[in-house]
């Protein structure tokens, strides 16, 4: 197992299965209020070349995966990486900064509390922001909503909040989520319509 894989829990099992890093999920997020606010900090850790050495011999999970994504991500991986250095040490994390950020990033988020990626692995925290992530209607933040319901991992045990999120979902085209409605004897859903293409 390399430390660049996640560990999550899939339909119809007991035990975790490996899935990409949680940096795969930034690398198409909008940014916004995410890299504005870390702009300054990201300019003080680009000065210092011992700045992620550091927290790396502290065991910061992240810091070698910063270098390797940061090109391919216009820095978004460093801000990631400096964002979960501040969950992990509990500094403040201001409101307007936080509601300034993308379903993407709640979810990605998410994940690296599911994961104990670059922060205690946490199910609390992870079912807090993919719930935040849910609500705005990325299909995989749903799905993995779905799971911690069903599996009670962070929450109460919840048949009818996991089925709920599973079939938005699946609605939205999430085929794990279309899985396991079949396998709870719901379905099959089905996919999304195609855009109707005009007639030239």
């Amino acid at each position: 197992m390399s430390q660049h894989d996640a560990i999550t829990i899939a339909p119809g099992h007991s035990s975790p299965v490996m899935h990409p890093h949680p940096v795969f999920f930034l690398r198409h997020a909008a940014g916004g209020w995410l890299r504005l606010w870390l702009a300054a900090l990201l300019l003080i850790a680009l000065f210092s070349t011992a700045f992620f050495a550091a927290f790396a011999q502290e065991g910061f999970a992240a810091a070698d995966l910063v270098v390797a994504s940061a090109a391919s991500t216009a820095f978004l991986g460093v801000a990631l990486y400096l964002l979960l250095l501040f969950l992990r040490l509990g500094l403040f994390l201001p409101r307007w900064v936080e509601a300034g950020f993308s379903a993407v990033e709640r979810e990605a988020i998410g994940r690296c509390y599911l994961s104990g990626i670059g922060v205690g692995k946490d199910f609390a925290e992870a079912a807090l922001w993919f719930s935040r992530a849910a609500e705005k209607g990325p299909p995989g933040a749903q799905y993995s909503l779905g799971i911690l319901y069903d599996k009670g991992l962070g929450l109460a045990p919840n048949p009818d909040e996991a089925m709920k999120w599973m079939e938005r979902a699946a609605e939205g085209g999430h085929e794990d989520a279309r899985r396991w409605l079949e396998a709870h004897g719901v379905g099959p859903t089905p996919a999304p319509a195609p855009a109707v293409q005009p007639v030239p």
